[in-house]
């Protein structure tokens, strides 16, 4: 007899837990979107576990560095399971999770295994109907996201991509793609074309949910640090990165080199990388005065923790 157990989420989850009982059939990806401490990588854990028992699913979990998968979303499944009563249905190991028949239900994998590879690692992703890309905010690009997701593609089970992330600023791909491109307001929850949008913050969850030395820290951030108080605790998206010397807003942006004006000289910028798997950056530029005015235009730029010297670099110019 199937064992079941009562837990209980905020009333935007529904639409998510309705694609187990085959709603919203047009939904192939979800973007759950939130604050620290808004219970979506466990909501999310939950809804995994239900799905491999009462659908036959077979789940990777994926984070696009590695080195904490164990230590944390492995941690928020196998709390699920245990919550949810199916100890002796599911076995957990390192990282894998099999059934009975020992057959493979949910794998955990890193897509950059390394420092040194600075491509995503795409190998054994394919054989899953269910996707799951926790911290997707570190994702660097769409290309790699679209990559996965065109693998996913069971043919007699549901196919599910799901992205879940703190917002970070709206340059980034998947703000770009999954909002600006669609129409699609940061906050929103609801259903457009084949995506599925919630979104939540601890304000959403049971009184009790987070400790009180938590709240308290969140409400002096509140008065003191709105800005922060509304990218970290909230989930809002940022107008801008953090750090940034020139705003996005305010740069001009040209296909090709200036075709007019007189060139005064090339210029290479270097941050170089130092140890530690630190970054190395070097960005290039023309220039030039047009109509009286210093123009500086960037032709190209590298960001890489390849062993690239100064002296390699300048005769790229």
């Amino acid at each position: 007899m199937e064992k079941t157990k009562t837990i209980s989420f905020h009333k935007k989850y529904n639409a998510l837990f309705s694609l187990i009982v085959d709603k919203h059939k047009e939904v192939d990806t979800v973007i759950i979107t939130g604050g620290r401490g808004s219970g979506k990588s466990y909501t999310v854990a939950v809804f995994s576990v239900l799905g491999v028992i009462r659908k036959f699913w077979k789940i990777v979990y994926t984070r696009f560095t590695a080195t904490s998968i164990g230590d944390s979303i492995k941690e928020e499944v196998d709390e699920a399971i245990t919550q949810l009563g199916y100890d002796d249905t599911l076995v957990t190991y390192k990282r894998e999770i099999y059934d009975l028949k020992e057959k493979l239900k949910i794998s955990f994998k890193g897509l950059k295994t390394g420092s040194k590879n600075q491509k995503a690692n795409l190998k054994s992703i394919k054989g899953f109907n269910v996707w799951v890309l926790d911290e997707a905010e570190e994702c660097p690009d769409f290309e790699t996201f679209q990559r996965i997701y065109l693998s996913i593609r069971d043919k007699t089970k549901r196919n599910l991509s799901i992205l879940i992330l703190n917002p970070a600023y709206k340059q980034h791909w998947i703000f770009k793609h999954f909002f600006i491109g669609r129409g699609v307001q940061g906050g929103f929850n609801g259903v457009k074309d084949n995506v599925l949008y919630i979104h939540t913050s601890y304000l959403d969850l049971p009184k009790g949910s987070l400790p009180e030395n938590i709240i308290k820290e969140y409400n002096r951030m509140k008065v003191e640090n709105p800005k922060m108080y509304n990218n970290i605790v909230l989930g809002g998206w940022l107008d801008r990165p953090e750090g940034v010397l020139i705003p996005f807003e305010d740069l001009r942006l040209f296909p090709n080199s200036f075709d007019n004006g007189e060139k005064i000289k090339r210029m290479v910028f270097i941050d170089p990388s130092e140890k530690g798997g630190d970054m190395m950056s070097a960005i290039f530029t023309e220039v030039s005065i047009i109509d009286e005015r210093l123009n500086v235009h960037v032709y190209d730029a590298i960001h890489s923790n390849a062993v690239v010297n100064c002296f390699q670099i300048v005769t790229f110019m």
